[in-house]
């Protein structure tokens, strides 16, 4: 079943209640939404752009990235501003710096476990044969420890990289939000638009809702966001 009959066999009240909570749909299935609503008579045709989300705050989206218009004229000819190249090193030394201090504090007791298993025959002692326990012995002890430190070692080689901050890349499209809970309570929050995976604040993502339209704009080195604009949208039918 198609969604477009799926939402022909929804009540009018089924409909009605799914027009105040479009930013949970898919775009996709908004213009079905949309559609039949239409379609019934239950809004007119000119009143559809009323239905969708209103438009983050603009001055609010650009404080949070500290820009200004003027930035964005700049970054809208392919270019970072310096302040934007200051504020992006910045961010890349600090991940850098974390990054490469996690790997290194959990790479190292790693290996030394991994040498006193391999001392003591436990890890891949071929005249028992291998086991899975020792499979998983290696995974954690030498295998883990080594992604870990190569993402370390990719970080800080990103954080050398920054210095040769110039150019910003867009992306258009209607904006997705992720979270990712860790233990401690730590949440990471992300901004997703088509292939592309961003990291946001917490300040960011309270600027934002799903569905909503912006242009990004990014530096490619360390793929950052240095601006994000709101976009107008057309209607949807």
């Amino acid at each position: 079943m198609s969604i477009t009959e799926i939402w022909q066999r929804k009540s009018d009240t089924e409909l009605q209640q799914a027009a105040t909570e479009l930013q949970d749909y898919r775009p996709d299935v908004r213009t079905v939404i949309a559609a039949e609503l239409v379609r019934r008579g239950i809004v007119d045709p000119g009143s559809v752009q009323e239905l969708q989300l209103p438009p983050p705050s603009r001055d609010l989206l650009l404080a949070a990235y500290q820009v200004t218009e003027a930035d964005l004229a700049i970054n809208r000819t392919g270019r970072l501003t310096p302040a934007q190249q200051s504020r992006l090193q910045v961010m890349a030394r600090s991940d850098a710096r974390w990054v490469s201090g996690l790997a290194g504090f959990f790479a190292i007791p790693m290996y030394g476990l991994l040498y006193v298993l391999w001392q003591s025959g436990r890890v891949f002692d071929f005249r028992n044969g291998v086991g899975f326990s020792q499979v998983v012995l290696l995974g954690v002890t030498a295998v883990l420890p080594t992604l870990v430190l190569l993402y370390g070692i990719q970080t800080f080689r990103i954080y050398r990289r920054s210095r040769q901050l110039q150019v910003v890349k867009t992306i258009e499209g209607e904006v997705e939000l992720q979270q990712d809970h860790i233990k401690g309570g730590v949440v990471l929050y992300w901004l997703v638009i088509g292939k592309w995976r961003f990291p946001i604040t917490p300040q960011v993502n309270a600027l934002l809702r799903n569905g909503h339209l912006c242009c990004v704009y990014y530096e490619p080195i360390t793929q950052a966001i240095a601006a994000i604009e709101p976009i107008e949208r057309s209607p949807l039918v």
